[in-house]
């Protein structure tokens, strides 16, 4: 009797952890993307974003003398605005509060200069609808500028330790730190008064960089996330943690550093590996760009299944002619034109539709149009 017992007890132990491994796999810490598995296979390219979206909008952007875009750069959201800047290269350095539902522009910030409350260049914008606070970091000056909604200057915190800067859920700040051998930690968690409240994504030797590689930290699904530059891991942040959230594993085809350490050897051997890789989450969806063999690839993979939905190319063919589909097609009426998310937040995106699309769109729009926007409310 006794040994049937043990029997029987032994049998239930090993039915629990079968159990456990099995719920253990289920469980897995992080989305792993497999770059390397799909690179080699057929991928679908038919997927349209009409099939992925419920309601796609458009939003004409209005053109006189006083408001022309060379360049759109979505720097956040309002209630009723689409906050945009004209580009760091741009002549001018502005930002623009465009109204979702008409394209008109309701307030200009248009601090360029050296003197105080001014930015030379504009690296980045956040948004606090909350505080009604825009928030810009002028890298050349390694401030962070505030102004409220009417463009009036607030203060500016100066550091020299600013990468980048995103807003947390909580009002609290991310900010990264620049790529300098003599700074420990990636990640830095401030207040909103800046006062350091935690240190996280440890540094170790930096390898030899040809160019200057920013870490980024974007929003998606309304959280925040870091990317380090060059690394193939995308972290989830809040004011307590940083944990791994997605891998873009990239197997053979990652560049090893040395590749990065001149720019004679990037030209000769970089397009061998996968390069200048960026990620948008919206809904369940990766929207993942990267440069290979002397093509650009637009791919959209489903974070839920990790099937790979949709693949387009664009490059020199062999005889050097340039081909291919930069983004997703989309329809809206009887025209198709082809896109790519300029900025997310929770499951819309927002996609910038150049001048000559834009005509197609709306062929009542001047000649010389400003860009317009779609609004994409994913399903």
């Amino acid at each position: 009797m006794r040994k049937i017992l043990i029997i029987c007890t032994t049998i239930c132990i090993n039915c629990y952890l079968m159990l456990s491994c099995k719920e253990e796999v289920k469980q897995q810490p992080y989305i792993v993307i497999d770059l390397e598995k799909a690179m080699d296979k057929k991928a679908p390219n038919k997927l349209t974003l009409n099939d992925l979206a419920e309601n796609i909008r458009i939003i004409p952007v209005e053109t006189n003398d006083s408001v022309l875009f060379p360049y759109i750069a979505i720097g956040g959201l309002t209630a009723q605005h689409v906050i945009t800047a004209t580009g760091s290269f741009a002549p001018k350095q502005a930002v623009y509060f465009i109204n979702k539902q008409d394209g008109k522009v309701s307030c200009v910030l248009d601090k360029e200069g050296p003197g105080p409350g001014e930015y030379s260049k504009l690296y980045s914008i956040n948004i606090s609808e909350q505080d009604s606070i825009i928030y810009v970091y002028d890298m050349n000056k390694r401030a962070l500028h505030s102004y409220n909604f009417n463009g009036d200057f607030i203060k500016s915190i100066k550091h020299d330790s600013i990468g980048a800067v995103q807003i947390l859920n909580d009002g609290n700040f991310a900010v990264s730190s620049p790529p300098d051998k003599h700074i420990k930690y990636a990640l830095n968690i401030y207040d909103k008064s800046w006062n350091l409240i935690r240190q996280g994504l440890p540094r170790g030797q930096i390898p030899k960089r040809a160019m200057i590689h920013s870490d980024g930290i974007s929003k998606y699904n309304d959280e925040c996330y870091y990317h380090i530059a060059l690394g193939d891991t995308l972290y989830h942040i809040t004011s307590e943690y940083e944990k791994p959230y997605m891998v873009i594993s990239k197997g053979q085809y990652k560049a090893p550093d040395e590749i990065f350490a001149t720019l004679s050897a990037q030209d000769r051997d970089g397009y061998k590996y996968i390069m200048h890789d960026y990620i948008s989450l919206i809904s369940k969806y990766c929207f993942l760009y990267y440069d290979y063999n002397h093509k650009a690839y637009y791919e959209i993979w489903d974070t839920e299944t990790l099937n790979l939905l949709y693949r387009s190319r664009y490059g020199r063919t062999v005889e050097g002619k340039r081909e291919g589909v930069q983004g997703i097609p989309v329809s809206i009426g009887d025209v198709t034109i082809v896109v790519w998310p300029n900025y997310v937040s929770g499951n819309i995106m927002y996609c910038v539709v150049e001048p000559d699309d834009a005509l197609k769109l709306i062929p009542a729009l001047p000649e010389d149009t400003n860009p317009i926007l779609l609004e994409v409310k994913m399903r």
